[in-house]
């Protein structure tokens, strides 16, 4: 894969991806990144390398704009409020085929469609924190706009860092409520086995162990 990646706003999900393409062999001369700091963007460099070019845009539209610029496909990764500004902001940038993906939480495709240019290539993703180390689940809904080699090659980036799967963006909710907000009851699940533990006379260290090792495996083995 040779195509342009930009991340917009990259931290914790963004950078997810970037770093999953990256360890997938993706050339970092062909991956860019924004963030509005330069302490941010130290962070970054350190966990991506000095090959990739990382912009900090200070909160300004022309740094996002030099990202956007020649791009296959544009990831939105600022927290959901921001994300109309942005694409607003970005819209005279991007290449007419260019695919622009957000990672936003509850923001729809008619809502993106409405700020990008007509006819704009649009994804609507809904990753979830497991992604971070590789194991996650992203549900994506697209617009008509989207062509199957577009829809592939988005599917090759946000695949190396788990499981891509296509749902109707009406069964989005449904997404959220099954694997968004899923990894948080297998937490809790795994704290209330640790806690029992301790009640039968575990310690707390070894309790922990057998819980974390025991979800983890049985998510394996299902």
């Amino acid at each position: 894969m040779t195509a342009t990646i930009a991340f917009l706003g990259t931290g914790s999900m963004n950078g997810s991806i970037a770093a999953g393409l990256l360890a997938a062999g993706h050339d970092p001369a062909h991956i860019r990144a924004t963030v509005r700091s330069e302490e941010s963007r130290a962070a970054l460099a350190e966990r991506l390398g000095d090959k990739v070019e990382i912009i900090t845009t200070g909160g300004e539209a022309d740094g996002n704009h030099k990202a956007t610029a020649h791009a296959d496909v544009v990831l939105l990764g600022v927290k959901p409020y921001g994300i109309v500004e942005l694409a607003r902001d970005i819209a005279p940038a991007l290449a007419p085929n260019a695919v622009v993906v957000s990672v936003a939480a509850g923001v729809t495709l008619e809502t993106l469609a409405a700020c990008l240019p007509a006819g704009q290539p649009i994804v609507r993703c809904m990753p979830n924190t497991p992604s971070s180390v590789g194991k996650g689940v992203l549900a994506i809904s697209t617009t008509d706009t989207v062509k199957d080699e577009q829809k592939k090659l988005v599917e090759e980036v946000l695949g190396t860092v788990g499981l891509v799967v296509e749902v109707r963006e009406d069964q989005m909710d449904a997404v959220t409520a099954v694997s968004g907000s899923g990894p948080a009851y297998a937490f809790l699940l795994a704290e209330a086995m640790a806690a029992a533990g301790e009640k039968l006379g575990l310690d707390a260290d070894t309790a922990l162990k057998l819980a974390s090792a025991t979800v983890a495996g049985a998510g394996f083995l299902l």
